[in-house]
């Protein structure tokens, strides 16, 4: 069974924060639970938000009260300030040193059930109670999980405090619901599929290459000056988004380190042989065939015209040919875990074809059935995590969105994305 997630907690302000995995910069999403909705702006990525997390996503959390939480990775723990989202002073530590009796590593769960002074961790086909007032294990020592009446057995991904009265047992695509019942015990209800009772509250499918761009994308933004007279001005501006995408994709398939450089190459000595480099790079992304498809998509309708006569549609249109054609390409290559560079088709009709843009595509998130997100290596946002959102059950046209983000938050490119195609792998043996 696959999970959607690697763990999840509840905020004191209504708030349930789950975390993604696939990665080594994870993602999160804030859901509010009284809405029944994934907050505007999310899945972010965890670096830059939580400030002393680890970059990849935790295996488990809990809320230890209004003011402080726990979350755990590996063979450590750390304790988050609540309101700042911070690591406190001296975390992480190792779990061994702060909790007593429980395993020292890869725990799957914990939970945390308001004034009961306990925490439950679980891993594997066991759990334990745990003392919050001196983080030892109680007497018990470790139990089945099959002793818990209705849940599973093993494996359990995360556990969520939720309405009032109401806990959630998260594993793979499904959720049991346990509803305490004042006096009475507690009911616990048949596992339901997450997609059904809340729908986009995860990916209902999502996958990740092992390209980082944190750590395999060039360092510097997609901004170059060229010399020589072009335009009746001495030097120009242009970018070089291929060439970027291609020079980053080839030096991680063939084991290349990539250079320290944080600002463009220039066209001069030391930095005159990657200048030229991410140029011709640029010009086999593009040539022979691409530039023909840019310039085909490019003049197609966002969606086909219907002929009033014989009441049917004369031509394809881009966003139903992205959709039915493009989009299912570039999934195959992601679920074999093969990154692409994906040329973006933002200009429309005879605009300037330079306004369409290359970036390398690495994974995907879908929250079923119309909000998609490809995750992107995009050359105008280097070292950072970008998406393209569109609503893949649609008609009509694309309508996409490409979000960057950045050292302010997300933006927004103004162009939106008409529709998109997935670049042939260029020669790796490009020299």
């Amino acid at each position: 069974m696959n999970s959607r997630m690697t763990t999840g907690v509840r905020w004191p302000n209504g708030k349930a924060y789950f975390f993604l995995p696939g990665g080594l910069y994870g993602r999160y999403l804030r859901w509010d639970i009284a809405t029944t909705r994934m907050d505007d702006g999310y899945p972010k990525s965890i670096k830059g938000n939580w400030a002393g997390l680890w970059p990849a996503s935790p295996d488990a959390a809990f809320l230890e009260d209004h003011t402080t939480a726990y979350f755990f990775k590996g063979s450590e723990c750390i304790k988050v300030d609540v309101e700042s989202k911070k690591a406190v002073s001296g975390y992480p530590k190792p779990i061994k040193a702060d909790w007593h009796g429980i395993w020292n590593s890869d725990i799957d769960a914990a939970w945390a059930p308001g004034n009961t002074g306990t925490v439950y961790f679980f891993k594997g086909e066991q759990y334990a109670e745990v003392s919050l007032a001196n983080h030892t294990i109680t007497s018990d020592g470790m139990k089945p999980l099959k002793r818990w009446d209705g849940n599973w057995n093993s494996d359990i991904d995360a556990v969520v405090d939720w309405l009032p009265g109401q806990t959630l047992f998260f594993k793979g695509e499904e959720v049991i619901i346990v509803v305490n019942q004042a006096g009475a015990g507690s009911k616990v209800f048949p596992p339901k599929s997450i997609a059904h009772e809340w729908p986009g509250l995860l990916p209902r499918w999502s996958s990740r290459t092992s390209f980082e761009p944190q750590i395999h994308s060039f360092k510097f933004p997609n901004s170059f000056k060229i010399k020589g007279p072009f335009f009746g001005q001495k030097t120009w501006t242009m970018g070089l988004c291929g060439g970027m995408c291609f020079g980053a994709l080839d030096r991680v398939r063939n084991g290349r380190s990539l250079p320290p450089n944080t600002e463009p190459p220039k066209e001069d000595c030391p930095e005159l042989e990657l200048f030229w480099e991410l140029i011709k790079r640029q010009a086999v992304t593009l040539f022979p065939t691409a530039w023909a498809r840019v310039l085909l998509f490019q003049a197609m309708p966002d969606e086909a015209p219907f002929d009033i006569l014989d009441a049917h549609r004369i031509e394809p249109g881009l966003g139903p040919q992205t959709r039915k054609n493009e989009w299912p390409n570039l999934k195959q290559s992601l679920d074999n875990n093969h990154s692409r560079i994906v040329c973006l088709i933002q200009a429309a009709g005879f605009d300037d074809p330079t306004q369409n843009h290359q970036v390398v595509a690495m994974g995907y998130e879908w929250f079923y059935p119309d909000d998609l997100r490809i995750l992107i290596y995009d050359p105008n946002a280097p070292l950072e995590v970008s998406i393209i959102k569109f609503d893949p059950s649609g008609g009509g046209g694309l309508h996409g969105k490409l979000i960057s983000t950045d050292s302010h938050g997300l933006a927004m490119d103004p162009n939106p994305v008409r529709g998109f195609f997935a670049i042939d792998d260029p020669d790796s043996m490009f020299k």
